[in-house]
C-alpha cells in the first residue's frame, strides 16, 4: 500500500472530514509546443510509458506518459511523524516488533506494530513522516476521483474540500461569515505556495485532483 504525506493540520482536517481532495504536482510538468501540451521523455532503459487521465494527447514515442501516482479505489494511508516510547521486548527477534509509539500530530499513544527493518531507539526522537510504515499508520484514504487539470482552475465553490474554512469570524459582527471567493481564492493561493515553493500557484503548474474519502481501518483489506 501506498503513504501519502499531508501538513499536520490538514491531516486534522481529514479525520475531521473537513478536506476530501488534495492537488499533486505532475512530475514532470507539461510544456506547450505549437499549442499542444507535450512532456520531456524520461529515459531509462527506454521510455517510462505511462497512461494520465482526462488529458488528451499526441501519443508520439518521443513523448513520456505520465501516471496518476494514486487511481480510483485505491485505499492510501496517511504518513505522520512518530517515536517509539517502548517495545515489547518478547518481540524482540520477530520480523514485526509490538511497539508503545507516540504521534506527533496530537501525542496519542498506543502499542501498535511496527516492522523490525525500521530503525529506532529507546529513548527515542521524532522520526520522518516519511518512515512511517503501513502497519503502524493510524489513517487511511480512499481514493474516489482522479482528474488533471491546471492548479488555477480550482473553482473557489470547492476550495473548501481542501481542508480551507469557507467562513471567517467578523469581530465586528461578532459572529462566523461566509468568506467571498476572492478571500477563499487568497487561503488557497498560500496555502499551495507553502507546500510548492518551486511550482507557486502564480505559475499555475499542471496537477492531479484527487477525490477521497477516510477509510476506517476496520473496513480495510489489509
Amino acid at each position: 500500500m501506498k503513504g501519502i504525506l499531508m501538513k499536520p493540520d490538514m491531516i486534522r482536517a481529514i479525520v475531521d472530514g473537513r478536506k476530501t481532495v488534495t492537488r499533486r504536482l505532475l512530475n514532470p510538468q507539461p510544456f506547450m509546443e505549437r499549442g499542444v501540451l507535450r512532456w520531456q521523455p524520461k529515459r531509462t532503459n527506454g521510455y517510462q510509458g505511462m497512461h494520465k487521465p482526462d488529458i488528451n494527447m499526441d501519443d508520439h514515442s518521443d513523448l513520456a506518459k505520465i501516471f496518476a501516482d494514486y487511481q480510483v479505489g485505491e485505499v492510501v494511508y496517511l504518513k505522520e511523524a512518530w517515536q517509539v516510547l517502548d517495545m515489547d521486548t518478547r518481540t524482540l527477534c520477530e520480523p514485526i516488533h509490538r511497539v508503545k509509539i507516540e504521534y506527533k500530530l496530537d501525542g496519542f499513544i498506543t502499542w501498535t506494530k511496527m516492522p523490525a527493518t525500521i530503525s529506532y531507539t529507546i529513548p527515542d526522537k521524532w522520526h520522518s513522516p516519511l518512515h512511517l510504515a503501513e502497519i503502524t499508520a493510524r489513517y487511511f484514504i480512499k481514493i474516489a476521483g482522479v482528474k488533471a487539470e491546471w492548479v488555477q482552475e480550482i473553482a473557489w465553490y470547492d476550495i473548501h474540500k481542501e481542508g480551507i474554512q469557507d467562513d471567517t469570524w467578523s469581530i465586528g459582527q461578532n459572529r462566523f461569515v461566509k468568506k467571498t471567493p476572492k478571500r477563499l481564492i487568497s487561503d488557497f493561493k498560500h496555502l499551495w505556495d507553502s507546500i510548492n515553493k518551486d511550482y507557486p500557484f502564480e505559475s499555475n503548474p499542471y496537477i492531479f485532483c484527487y477525490e477521497f474519502a477516510l477509510a476506517p481501518r476496520g473496513q480495510l483489506s489489509r
